[in-house]
């Protein structure tokens, strides 16, 4: 169903006739290392580090023309090693959009 709705909307974006507009494909992946030994208190000598890598990964969409701007952010947040890349049960993803309509005329 996603992968439908996916084609639908970029065949949608692609039958706009073609008056001045801006169409910019984007994306991050941002991963980030943690060491939390002796976090939020004092460390003893029985303590271990606990060490791990998160990573964001993010893909834009933006569209834009004199009529209308829409945008849809789709992201998936993870920590390596806690869930198979090839897993089907995958629940950190994430999608935000907008979209606004220049209704008004220039006097």
């Amino acid at each position: 169903m996603k992968k439908k709705l996916i084609v639908l909307f970029m065949v949608a974006l692609l039958s706009v006739p073609s008056f001045a507009q801006e169409f910019n494909l984007s994306g991050e992946i941002r991963p980030r290392y943690e060491n939390r030994y002796g976090f939020s208190s004092l460390r003893s000598e029985a303590d271990k580090a606990g060490n791990f890598i998160s990573q964001r990964s993010r893909i834009n969409f933006d569209f834009k023309n004199e009529k209308m701007i829409f945008k849809v952010t789709v992201q998936n947040v993870r920590f390596w090693g806690d869930t198979s890349t090839l897993s089907l049960d995958d629940t950190g993803i994430a999608s935000a959009s907008m979209g606004r309509g220049n209704h008004f005329r220039k006097i």
